[in-house]
């Protein structure tokens, strides 16, 4: 008796203590401060914590959180050194946690993409992630200026120097173009592209840092026109709809009927799950560039890969 008391004194001054660190918490991020708020109305209407806010690693979330709030890039294991003194913590005990707070409260129906794309979105990447793109550009860190000329395979830039770099220009160019894709991108810029054009490889999920890239090539230009490619699916929707947040005159790139129909011979079926999710974007005004081929694409009950493009 006198044990079972004392445990639920525990208990209740573990719930205090955690309610006083989560509303001490400052965060910038909105998706982070709802799940702070969410925590904190769970902890005072429940008076325990759930699998979102394990108690034995609750602190530790929050120590996670903190870090990823600035928006900066995090190497997996250097940030788990950095935030618990052993590098291999961050994997073994927070990882899965903090991956579940992401698909709950930033993303939403992340079925399609991997662990490692799901914790890029926040900032956390296993290496310094590299950019790679093909076209004239050139930029500055402090006072030497670094220059790029249009290359056969394309071109390389580390994420460190984005954060580093100023006076971004794009020269000789009338359309960019973002290909989601790496085969795409490799095939396009070998055999497509025309000399007035600057392709980037987009890849799926992106980070905080390279969304920063992508914003400084778009602050950098004036009269270009802005495309984007993807699969003609629901991943490639959502990434076309978060790139055209960084660039409202993004326009998309054979992503429309036309194109759908051009490959039908590609064509891949869709289950009755896909098809619901399909039809809840359909609803969304965010949508709105993609309904004329959604709606194909729920008659025809088929999706296409951009890869259907090389063929």
């Amino acid at each position: 008796m006198a044990y079972e008391k004392a445990n639920r004194t525990n208990v209740k001054e573990n719930i205090e203590l955690l309610l006083k660190i989560l509303e001490e918490a400052e965060f910038n991020q909105e998706w982070i401060n709802e799940y702070k708020q969410d925590m904190i109305n769970y902890l005072k209407e429940k008076h325990k914590t759930n699998n979102l806010f394990p108690v034995q690693f609750a602190q530790d979330i929050l120590l996670v959180l903190k870090q990823i709030d600035n928006k900066e890039e995090n190497l997996k294991r250097v940030l788990s050194i950095k935030c618990f003194g052993d590098s291999k913590y961050f994997e073994r005990n927070i990882e899965h946690v903090l991956i579940r707070i992401i698909k709950t409260y930033l993303l939403e129906n992340a079925e399609e993409y991997s662990n490692d794309d799901i914790l890029l979105e926040v900032g956390i990447s296993k290496y310094p992630e590299i950019f790679e793109f093909c076209g004239d550009m050139e930029y500055y860190i402090d006072d030497e200026k670094i220059e790029y000329k249009k290359e056969t395979m394309g071109s390389y830039l580390n994420s460190y120097n984005v954060e580093k770099m100023t006076n971004l220009t794009i020269k000789n160019v009338r359309k960019i173009l973002f290909i989601e894709n790496k085969a795409n991108y490799i095939d396009y810029i070998q055999n497509k592209q025309e000399s007035d054009e600057f392709v980037i490889y987009h890849g799926g999920m992106y980070s905080p840092i390279k969304g920063k890239f992508f914003k400084k090539i778009y602050e950098a230009c004036e009269n270009q026109e802005f495309y984007h490619w993807s699969d003609i699916d629901i991943g490639g929707f959502r990434i076309f709809t978060r790139l055209k947040k960084i660039i409202p005159e993004l326009q998309e790139y054979k992503m429309d009927t036309e194109a759908f129909f051009s490959k039908r011979e590609y064509w891949k079926e869709m289950n009755q799950d896909y098809r619901e999710r399909l039809q809840q974007l359909r609803e969304l005004s965010d949508y709105e560039n993609f309904y004329e081929v959604i709606d194909a694409m729920l008659e025809n009950n088929s999706k296409l890969e951009q890869e259907a493009f090389i063929l």
